[in-house]
């Protein structure tokens, strides 16, 4: 099951006997360095506008509701370390490390697994996750049985850099490092820019690159 954050600011919080325990603000997770950052906790604001975390453990179903399984949640200790969604990534800048400008994010793609915890799997750079989050997504439904879809594109966790509060994301890689990488793995990442993001990326490249890679990508740039 996706999710997208977006839809889950300002969600109802409903303990396992439907009450209201409050309204999701924010989403916390932990990046161990293996793999796609785990949630770890929700923050939360209450009836009288009081701000707690609930750990992710105690999160049942997230959706139109999240639903707690339990009837009095248990209070999350933030170690420091954590990645807030909300704070640290939605609306920054996704830059390369050499600090060339790529996108900025619209939305972030969770991921449910099957034990019930939620991974963050992507950020959402294209048109679509825009529209999605102004509350515009039927324009873009639309848009796409006319035969115009606006694009959705993801950038995979995989491929950004550690978070550095206050500070835009990055890539793990650039222009030096692109030379090393092959043509498949570098159409992927095109894939998932903008037009005008994936056309700059392949400007990186030398002549003979560029032409590699752009055999590899699926869609015409």
């Amino acid at each position: 099951m996706t999710v997208h954050f977006s839809q889950l600011i300002g969600t109802p919080v409903r303990d396992q006997y439907n009450r209201l325990v409050g309204r999701c603000t924010d989403v916390l997770a932990q990046d161990l360095g293996r793999g796609a950052p785990l949630v770890c906790a929700l923050a939360i604001r209450g009836p009288r506008r009081e701000e707690r975390l609930i750990p992710a453990q105690q999160v049942g179903w997230i959706g139109s509701t999240v639903v707690l399984t339990s009837t009095v949640p248990s209070e999350y200790i933030a170690q420091g370390d954590e990645i807030w969604l909300r704070r640290h990534i939605l609306d920054r800048q996704i830059v390369d490390v050499e600090g060339h400008q790529l996108v900025r994010v619209n939305d972030i793609q969770l991921i449910r697994r099957d034990d019930g915890r939620y991974l963050v799997a992507s950020v959402a750079v294209g048109g679509a996750s825009l529209l999605r989050r102004l509350g515009l997504g039927k324009l873009s439904s639309l848009s796409e049985r006319l035969g115009a879809a606006v694009p959705e594109r993801y950038i995979p966790w995989s491929q950004v850099a550690a978070i550095q509060p206050d500070a835009p994301i990055r890539l793990r890689v650039g222009r030096a490092k692109l030379k090393q990488i092959n043509a498949a793995d570098i159409a992927d990442i095109v894939e998932e820019l903008d037009r005008p993001s994936g056309v700059a990326l392949l400007e990186l490249l030398d002549d003979e690159a560029a032409a590699d890679a752009i055999a590899e990508v699926q869609e015409d740039l």
